[in-house]
């Protein structure tokens, strides 16, 4: 309800909304609702104006677009690809502070999706347990 009370007062260009929508999105991806994370820093990415003035911004929700990919839907290959577009612009800006700490989230995204297993996000703690038992020793446990 937030979103849509800021985008009735402030025009699409104002440089508010962006700041708005990219705070809400925090919320939604502290709070787990990833869909609503990704969905806000889309379209807070979409009215960013591309000058240079605004590319740490865009790099800036580059990496908040990777965090969403990687925590919220596992989906490593479009985070990394968020990451790569991070680096490009922190790179091109020579701001070695950001780089490093992009270089590193794309280490930490790599880690993680080569030890990456389905079921420890898939299922609820409960059938987790009960899958363990079941893949532990090859053995189907009964109750």
């Amino acid at each position: 309800k937030a979103i849509e009370i800021i985008k009735t007062t402030l025009p699409a260009d104002h440089p508010d909304l962006r700041k708005a929508l990219s705070h809400i999105a925090d919320v939604y991806n502290e709070t787990d609702e990833y869909e609503l994370a990704l969905a806000t820093y889309q379209e807070a990415l979409k009215i960013m104006p591309s000058s240079i003035l605004y590319q740490t911004g865009i790099a800036a929700l580059y990496a908040k677009l990777a965090l969403v990919y990687t925590n919220g839907f596992h989906n490593y290959i479009d985070a990394l690809s968020n990451l790569e577009k991070a680096l490009y612009i922190y790179t091109n800006l020579s701001l070695s502070d950001q780089i490093s700490v992009v270089l590193h989230c794309i280490q930490e995204v790599k880690e993680r999706q080569e030890n990456d297993n389905p079921l420890e996000y898939n299922l609820t703690p409960k059938h987790r347990y009960s899958m363990k038992q079941i893949l532990g020793d090859g053995e189907v446990l009964t109750n």
